[in-house]
Order: structure tokens, then sequence, then C-alpha cells
């Protein structure tokens, strides 16, 4: 179901009630975020939520340790992985970013990235978006 063909609430169950997370409240805070990122993309958290709460609620559910792109976005994958599966042309844009920690503290999992001198740590962001 794409945004367009769906209210942003719609699209934002559709792809994200199926997150692997424990409690209940927590899915049903990916789904009003998602929810408020579709309604206006590009936007920045405190420019989303017009009430107080809801920003301090987006930033819990940031820091909840559950909160991990895979427990996340398992729901979501799987639906883009469906939507592939059907026939038509599909252009797969990817893109590679080094991602550079500030600081001088060791992360444990990093190591140093590209070619600076400085040895900086961070890790490689491999994204793609695939377009019907």
């Amino acid at each position: 179901m794409a945004p367009e063909a769906a209210t942003a609430r719609e699209w934002a169950e559709a792809q994200f009630e199926e997150a692997e997370l424990s409690e209940v409240r927590w899915v049903a805070r990916a789904i009003t975020l998602a929810e408020a990122v579709v309604a206006r993309p590009g936007t920045s958290l405190p420019q989303l939520f017009a009430r107080p709460y809801d920003l301090k609620a987006a930033y819990r559910f940031f820091r909840h340790p559950e909160v991990q792109p895979d427990t996340v976005q398992a729901g979501h994958r799987e639906q883009v992985a469906l939507e592939l599966e059907k026939p038509g042309r599909y252009l797969l844009l990817e893109d590679t970013t080094e991602i550079l920690c500030a600081g001088d503290e060791e992360i444990a999992g990093l190591r140093p990235v590209g070619g600076s001198k400085a040895r900086r740590i961070g890790f490689h962001l491999h994204s793609v978006l695939a377009v019907r």
C-alpha cells in the first residue's frame, strides 16, 4: 500500500503494526511517528508535533533499548518484500554513507572507517530505495 493510496494513518498501520516490540504501546508509538513523518516529510521532530508531550514521547521511543532498526522495521520490510514479488519493473537506488562518530571513546562494534589519517570510528550505512 503506497502512501498516496491511503491515508497517512492507514499506511503507517500497514507498515508498522507488525513491529517486533514487546509492548503494544511501543508499536502504537511507531505507528504515530510514521504517520507524522508521512504527513509532513522532511520535517524535524520538534516541527512534527504541536504538543510537547508527543515530542517527549518520540524521544523516549528512540531511546528505548528495544527500538532498533530490525525490530521497528520488521513488518515494513516484509511489506516491501511482498510488493517486490509482484510483476513489474523496479528501479533499486542505492547509496553507501560513512557515519562517523564524534568523540574519542571506543564504541563496541565500531571500527575506523574511511581514508582519514585520524582513524575516526564509525560504520557504513548502505540503503536501497525500491521504486516501481
